[in-house]
């Protein structure tokens, strides 16, 4: 029996969520790097943990558009920082 998708008010919930998580993520990175140097470990894994959340929010927008049709779909489900302007740049940048 196949699972039913998950609904636009769910891919939003979770978008928002993800959307917070990953700036919480990209903070915590940044301040372990102003620590450590940018090549320790220390730093490596917290930048690790930054791609990883990229990585599952662009899934994330890759299902909800095989999910939901035409007329529901927005990227700003999973990236509503990035489309209204208030978030720039990404986990990986210097």
């Amino acid at each position: 029996m196949k699972k039913p998708p998950l609904s636009i008010d769910e891919h939003r919930a979770i978008g928002l969520e993800l959307f917070h998580l990953r700036n919480r993520i990209q903070t915590l990175m940044i301040d372990v790097a102003n620590r450590y140097h940018k090549t320790s470990r220390t730093s490596r894994t917290a930048m690790k943990a930054c791609k990883a959340m990229d990585s599952l929010r662009c899934q994330m927008d890759w299902q909800a558009g095989v999910d939901l049709n035409e007329q529901e779909f927005t990227p700003k489900l999973y990236y509503p920082g990035q489309i209204a302007g208030t978030q720039k740049g990404t986990c990986n940048e210097d």
